[in-house]
């Protein structure tokens, strides 16, 4: 690798945005032959793991070809997982054949593209890529598109030109019509509602809260509640209600969705709501931790006032008080939608309590949950033992449900179930109808083996409804239960757990999620006794050890809650024999986990934990493994730190790390020490001091071959020159990285080097191109989900902003960095964008008190921090007039 010191690469001035593809190929299952031959050489093209996606299950890859990750596996719901894909697309490719025009699902798919490609919420634009395979009437499916024509029997060379034609349109996208700024779109919480594969029967009650949402709106919100029995279908009711309303046009400024199960605090479960809906518009202490129901009034009133926008509170507890949650929401004109257990204080035609489903609807989830697809499918014999055992259940769904799942698994006689059922039938009358339901349902769990009655009462330790199967294996296991496979199948086969496939994450990781109902998991919670409870939160603990430590960081986030739940178990109650090793263990796990994706409170709160855990270990053991093993929780904890302003602590913390690495002799471990104590000294001031560590640090790097760390090295030698105004020699650095970046498929890297040669064009007066780095840094760090990475873009954007002299737009980009930057607690980048908005606000905004106040922010946090940049901060308020003490 060329250093920059000899470099002869000359500036790049201009550069088009680049274009990230993510492919869905639209086919009839005629044109498989064609279809997967053509994806197969997408994927190796694109180069990204996933980056194609076709719907058919996979094959081994032949040769010549690199491994294809996309297509439906086993298990899916493929329609679902289509509309997922689809929805998580930015290029839709579709074979046109007579077959493809005929095929009612590729014509499903054509329309699910082009409401994403005309839903102007999107962050990135949606492209659709016609390819004509054979010759059919084109109009009838997207006729107004220009196509590429790829027919068979053309001569090679003329193959040859149509691949190369669509190979381009992949990867140039539609860059020239992505708007100048991107749009942060509004919440869209549609996972969070349950999204029945059928949902059986409530004809009504869904035309009725269809009409109530769909009438929401004006001047005053209209309440909607839905209540009933636990497990009456209330929540799939109202997932399937939002997403019919939106797919009519409705809410296109966003949906969110608040699980209330457990709590009891209003105004905290109205304040996390609300917080969806901050815009860049609004103010960083818009919704202070601890606001009143007057504060969140008026933020209620300035988020949501003329939206189109719904709100959804599912699961409220009788302990969570509904009037002050609605309080606030009252004159926001924003239809709200409620789902309890119990009555809800609204007006009565606000509110609809579900009865037990109609007789014929509940012959059919029996006989959906049997495997059937209808209830004509049973026997003249079996359909009246059918009609004898809904009866029997009283037709409560999730009864039903479980009594079908039962009775399919165990093969049983119909007519005898039937009777066993009657002779303790379920009544739902009266106030103790939810304790004949809850008996009910414990009569299906009690009809489990032994084991995986055990098993099921055992999941109740696990933080959330959902987990992974290895981890319910894991449990299964450490109870003594063999085969732990077998037990965990069963309570799938028998409905107790349903059943989903996550193809989002890498392969190896724990794909296969599944799910416990809220009352079926509050039934085990109930039959939980304490020693099986211990037992399978230090089984489960383990488990999640193990994982975070073999898991690539990019597949923990579907478990990221249940682990930090498991290490808040296990500090605090895990067997003395085991805490220190369970504590240690997942906090290093985690530690670049929460580092990438500034989880800085996680860091700051419980790497001491292993810290402590770790030297504890170290001295018990005498092992000097161990002693590295407190390092590197050392060093991440230092980064955590520095990030927080704490900049005296993270120094001795890396200090210590940088003893042990030296006494090692570490160098990759050392070089990436010096690294973070060169990012201390340049905050200290001391430029010199930064650099002679910085350039340590890329040596080291280039001796040992850390190619990744190499282009770490090189972007903070770019920043630190960049900052010296040294802009030729920092460019250099920063493509000298992006280039390594890209080659180690270091995508957050790489939009941090797309960020600072962004700076740099923007130092150059080149706004235009400084905004398409900046729009393609935003995209990715979306992407890899770094927040810290999307604050400082947005800061960026409003600096352009502001240099254009457009004030509204640069103060709504400084204003939703401030919020990205505070939620990641990152103190000194917050600092820095305080002082540009607070001055702006003064200068060109007419808002005095709120710019001096950001102003002060800025200092106090320079102040603690014990950097230089707290004399211009001062300098800066005493030039506009604010005080300053």
């Amino acid at each position: 690798m060329t250093t920059p010191a000899t470099s002869t690469t000359t500036a790049i001035q201009t550069r088009p945005a680049r274009f990230i593809p993510r492919v869905f190929i639209s086919h009839s299952e005629r044109d498989n032959d064609f279809g997967i031959a053509l994806a197969h050489c997408l994927a190796a093209e694109v180069g990204r793991p996933g980056a194609v996606w076709y719907d058919v299950l996979g094959r081994p890859p032949q040769p010549g070809e690199q491994t294809w990750t996309g297509g439906l596996v086993a298990g899916d719901y493929w329609m679902d997982q289509i509309v997922r894909e689809i929805a998580a697309r930015n290029v839709v490719v579709v074979l046109l054949t007579p077959d493809a025009v005929a095929s009612p699902w590729v014509q499903e798919e054509i329309r699910l593209a082009i409401q994403e490609k005309n839903d102007r919420t999107r962050a990135e634009p949606m492209v659709i890529i016609p390819v004509l395979r054979q010759t059919c009437d084109v109009s009838k499916l997207l006729g107004l598109i220009q196509y590429i024509t790829y027919l068979p029997g053309n001569d090679a060379r003329t193959d040859r030109r149509a691949y190369t034609d669509l190979l381009a349109a992949i990867r140039r996208g539609k860059t020239d019509e992505r708007p100048a700024t991107i749009a942060l779109g509004p919440p869209l919480d549609f996972a969070a509602l349950p999204n029945p594969e059928r949902f059986v029967g409530r004809v009504d009650d869904l035309a009725w809260a269809m009409a109530r949402l769909r009438a929401g709106g004006g001047s005053v919100t209209a309440i909607t509640a839905v209540s009933g029995l636990g497990g009456i279908g209330k929540s799939a009711l109202a997932g399937v209600a939002v997403r019919r309303l939106y797919d009519e046009g409705r809410f296109h400024d966003g949906v969110v969705v608040a699980d209330c199960l457990g709590k009891s605090d209003a105004l905290a479960v109205l304040r996390d709501a609300l917080l969806r809906f901050v815009p860049p518009g609004a103010s960083a202490d818009i919704l202070p931790d601890s606001a009143t129901a007057p504060q969140l009034a008026t933020a209620a009133l300035r988020l949501l006032r003329g939206k189109d926008a719904l709100l959804v509170f599912d699961n409220v507890e009788p302990e969570l008080d509904a009037n002050a949650l609605l309080a606030p929401l009252r004159e926001t004109g924003v239809p709200v939608l409620l789902t309890a257990r119990h009555g809800l204080p609204v007006a009565p035609d606000a509110r609809r309590e579900l009865a037990l489903l109609p007789e014929s609807d509940a012959r059919d989830l029996f006989a959906s949950a049997y495997g059937l697809a209808s209830a004509n499918a049973f026997s003249p014999t079996d359909r009246a033992a059918v009609e004898r055992i809904i009866t029997a259940l009283d037709r409560h769904t999730l009864a039903v449900r479980l009594a079908a799942a039962e009775a399919a698994d165990l093969k049983r006689d119909l007519a005898k179930f039937a009777a066993e059922l009657e002779t303790q039938p379920l009544r739902i009358t009266g106030s103790d109808g939810q304790r004949a339901v809850e008996e009910s349902l414990l009569r299906s769990i009690r009809t489990l083996p032994t084991d995986a009655r055990r098993l099921f009462a055992a999941l109740a330790v696990v933080p959330t409804p959902e987990f992974g199967r290895n981890a319910a294996i894991a449990i299964a296991a450490g109870l003594g239960i063999a085969p732990p496979e077998d037990a965990v199948d069963l309570l799938v086969r028998r409905a107790l757990l349903d059943t989903s496939l996550d193809t989002t994450t890498p392969e190896g990781s724990d794909r296969e999620r599944l799910r416990l109902h809220p009352l079926l998991r509050a039934l085990a919670a109930n039959m939980t006794d304490d020693a099986t409870a211990a037992a399978a939160a230090l089984a489960l603990a383990a488990f999640y050890a193990d994982y975070a430590i073999a898991t690539p960081d990019a597949a923990k986030a579907p478990d990221a809650e249940n682990i930090a739940g498991m290490l808040d178990w296990a500090h605090a109650s895990a067997p003395d024999d085991a805490r220190d090793r369970l504590v240690a263990r997942l906090c290093m796990g985690m530690r670049n986990y929460w580092r990438d994706r500034w989880r800085t409170y996680n860091s700051l709160r419980c790497l001491p934990w292993g810290i402590d855990a770790a030297e504890r270990i170290a001295i018990a053991t005498g092992q000097r493994d161990n002693d590295l093993f407190t390092a590197r929780l050392q060093l991440a904890y230092a980064t955590a730190l520095l990030v927080a302003g704490k900049v005296p602590l993270a120094e001795e913390y890396i200090n210590q790390s940088l003893t042990t690495w030296r006494e090692e002799h570490d160098l990759r471990s050392e070089g990436v020490a010096l690294g973070i104590l060169g990012d201390i000294l340049r905050l200290r001031g001391d430029l010199a001091g930064a650099q002679a560590n910085f350039e340590r640090y890329l040596r080291i790097m280039q001796d040992i071959g850390a190619t990744r760390e190499e282009g770490v090295a090189l972007g903070k030698l770019g920043s630190l020159v960049q900052h010296q105004g040294r802009l030729d020699a920092a460019e250099i650095y920063f493509q000298q990285s992006l280039t390594i970046r890209r080659e180690a498929q270091d995508q957050h890297g790489e939009g941090v080097m797309l960020s600072g040669l962004g700076q740099i064009a923007l130092r150059r007066g080149q706004f235009n191109d400084a905004e398409r780095y900046f729009q393609e840094s935003l995209v990715i760090a979306r992407e890899v989900q770094s927040r810290q990475g999307e604050g400082m873009v947005l800061a960026q954007l409003g600096v352009i902003a502001k240099a254009r002299e457009q004030w509204e737009e640069a103060e709504a980009y400084y204003r939703q960095g401030l919020i990205v930057l505070n939620e990641v607690q990152d103190a000194a980048n917050y600092a820095g964008v305080a002082m540009s908005c607070g001055e702006l606000l003064i200068l060109h905004r007419g808002n005095r008190d709120e710019g001096c106040a950001l102003l002060q922010q800025a200092i106090a946090i320079y102040h603690a921090m014990g950097v230089p940049d707290e004399a211009q901060a001062r300098e800066t308020a005493r030039r506009l007039g604010c005080d300053v003490e």
